[in-house]
């Protein structure tokens, strides 16, 4: 996670620890540093005076968490670059990127080309996990296995003016849920129908919400990461082999209520 020691990445600090605990995997806490004076030819910078202060932050977060943590595995990496630089670097070996909310924008820039999901951690964090109606396989993978985390309810939301369009991909979500609930036993699944645009609708349910799903694309993951009242996960491009075979659902091919675009990008078995 991108930690620079601010009240809005002590919140998203904790939301990593609790993820990493629940998922069962390491927790890097990481920082990018510039020189902030201006550099004339030939002058030599101090790297190492420079990157003292910021070491010291990451190393002071991650001898607490380990005091609290034990078993929890917390390393460190501060690296001359910048924060958008260094956390698309690191997400090439990440399974999940965690910013604050004053670093909102950073993350729904980094998520576009990310290829792990990136949680802007705002708000509260209690409640369903909702989705997004049209998301992606991967995104779809990440919001029911936050639901069995959490042991919380998963909701898929279904915006839009028009009521038969409603209706019909209302029907589409549910059939997409029983894959899921096939795959995870305890998960409990709902589908709502809301008559309002896609980004109202997504706001107004952050109230009730402990993560909202959303895709990279478009302005509404960009609203969210600035106004939603609760955590926001942004699932950009991912790992997996593209297999456009394998993608059969009724919206594949094109915008659903303007939520997010399908990526057409499934997970081979194995």
């Amino acid at each position: 996670m991108g930690y620079d020691g601010s009240a809005a990445a002590e919140r998203a600090a904790q939301w990593a620890v609790a993820e990493a605990i629940g998922r069962r995997l390491p927790l890097t806490l990481c920082r990018g540093w510039k020189w902030p004076y201006p550099k004339w030819p030939g002058e030599r910078i101090p790297e190492d005076l420079a990157a003292r202060m910021p070491q010291r932050v990451l190393d002071g977060l991650a001898g607490r968490l380990r005091r609290s943590h034990p078993l929890l595995d917390v390393g460190t990496i501060l690296e001359r670059a910048s924060s958008a630089a260094l956390l698309a670097s690191l997400s090439e070996h990440a399974d999940l990127l965690v910013v604050g909310a004053r670093r909102g924008s950073l993350g729904a820039r980094v998520a576009t080309g990310a290829p792990c999901p990136v949680v802007v951690v705002r708000g509260e964090s209690s409640g369903p996990v909702v989705l997004g109606f049209g998301a992606s396989y991967e995104a779809m993978r990440l919001a029911a296995e936050e639901a069995v985390l959490r042991q919380v309810p998963l909701k898929v939301l279904v915006a839009g003016a028009d009521d038969l369009t409603r209706s019909q991909r209302s029907g589409w979500a549910w059939s997409e849920l029983q894959h899921w609930r096939h795959h995870y036993a305890q998960l409990q699944a709902d589908v709502e129908t809301v008559g309002r645009a896609p980004k109202a609708a997504l706001l107004e349910a952050s109230w009730q919400a402990g993560l909202i799903v959303v895709g990279s694309s478009g302005p509404i993951s960009r609203t969210l990461v600035r106004h939603a009242a609760c955590p926001v996960a942004i699932v950009g491009r991912v790992r997996t082999e593209v297999l456009p075979d394998q993608d059969q659902r009724p919206w594949a091919g094109r915008p659903a209520a303007g939520v997010m675009e399908p990526t057409h990008q499934r997970r081979r078995a194995s």
